[in-house]
């Protein structure tokens, strides 16, 4: 019979702090988006190298594989609260974030943003969108979409038009003589 692994404790704040520091350091290497062996090769290298740093200055030894879980972890905890905090802002009549995080958990979420980037925060949308929450007060967005409308309309000259590219629709009845 094999002996059951020991089940291993859980990751405190300040041993999830040090991972993520540690991780800071090889963001490169390990959030690379190439899938090629010799991208493989470093990137397993660089856990080992994280577990290495890792167990040497907590207590309790971790894999490679076992840290590269925990900061997986991390990431779609992060994701989520990120994603929450946008559905809040979004919402008729929203505001901040509900929840009511540890600072120290809101420095750690912020460290591994740092990390992710794109995606926590997706793609910014344009000016004026309805999906950007960054406006203060409706009286903002309104100036902006009176703005925006206003462009196509606004300082026009008869120079700035090129004849030649445009074409002339007759409604049917209609002549060049009415022109």
């Amino acid at each position: 019979m094999t002996a059951k692994p020991t089940k291993r404790l859980m990751f405190s704040e300040a041993h999830c702090h040090s991972l993520v520091d540690i991780v800071l350091r090889y963001k490169n290497i390990v959030e690379c988006k190439r899938t090629d062996a010799v991208t493989w090769k470093q990137k397993a290298a660089a856990w080992e190298k994280i577990a290495e740093l890792y167990n040497s200055a907590t207590t309790e030894p971790r894999t490679a594989d076992q840290l590269g879980c925990k900061f997986d972890n991390l990431k779609k905890e992060v994701r989520k609260y990120e994603a929450h905090r946008r559905q809040n802002l979004l919402r008729t009549g929203g505001d901040a974030d509900e929840r009511n995080l540890k600072k120290a958990v809101i420095m750690l979420y912020e460290k591994i943003k740092s990390i992710i980037g794109l995606s926590v925060h997706g793609l910014q949308p344009s000016v004026g969108d309805s999906d950007d929450a960054s406006f203060e007060n409706k009286e903002e967005v309104a100036s902006v979409c009176m703005d925006e409308s206003n462009k196509n309309t606004e300082n026009v000259h008869e120079e700035d038009v090129d004849l030649a590219s445009m074409s002339i629709v007759l409604n049917e009845g209609d002549s060049f003589d009415k022109i």
